[in-house]
């Protein structure tokens, strides 16, 4: 519980996006980090691809399936 308060008073901008790719995962479960930056307007998949990790380190996502994303058509990672 600590490591996530601690998340989120980084700075500004990465707790920002943290939020915003955790809410896209809680919206959209089992997609690629490509395909829910494809559901936002504001994250990229690279900035998507930056905080899924750090969500999942700090419990707030984890992994799912690996298969074909639709964005890329290549094999990755899915989140839930």
């Amino acid at each position: 519980l600590e490591f996530r308060r601690v998340l989120f008073r980084s700075s500004g901008l990465r707790a920002s996006q943290q939020r915003m790719v955790l809410e896209l995962v809680r919206r959209f479960p089992g997609r690629t980090s490509a395909e829910l930056a494809a559901q936002s307007q504001v994250i990229d998949r690279w900035t998507a691809a930056r905080r899924l990790p750090e969500l999942r380190a700090a419990q707030l996502v984890r992994n799912g399936a690996e298969r074909r994303c639709a964005v890329t058509g290549k094999r990755a990672l899915t989140w839930e």
